[in-house]
């Protein structure tokens, strides 16, 4: 269906419905108006996203990142044996390249 959508549908429903209906679209990653012309056909919805904002995630993985970033420093000051230490050296390579994608976004 390539045509173009020029014909437009008013219609009134309470403020717990419309944020409902917003809440839905977001978790499918549609517009609003694309998520009601989906239901509207029976057409297929994409399977519900994590609902966490970008900025919470953002929040949560500089908390990781920074409880990782403690670990490792506290154990550079007292190394135990060399398995522990390629974990630690493993996890510091994947936190350093957390913060690069980090800090990209």
């Amino acid at each position: 269906m390539s045509e173009r959508r020029t014909e437009c549908i008013k219609f009134r429903l309470s403020i717990e419905e419309k944020e409902a209906l917003l809440h839905k679209a977001k978790q499918s990653s549609l517009s609003l108006s694309e998520y009601l012309r989906r239901c509207g056909l029976n057409r297929r919805l994409p399977s519900p996203r994590n609902t966490l904002s970008e900025v919470e995630i953002k929040q949560r993985v500089r908390k990781v990142l920074k409880a990782a970033s403690k670990l490792i420093r506290r154990f550079n000051r007292n190394p135990h044996s060399e398995a522990v230490r390629k974990t630690v050296n493993d996890l510091s390579e994947q936190v350093q390249a957390c913060q690069e994608v980090a800090n990209k976004r």
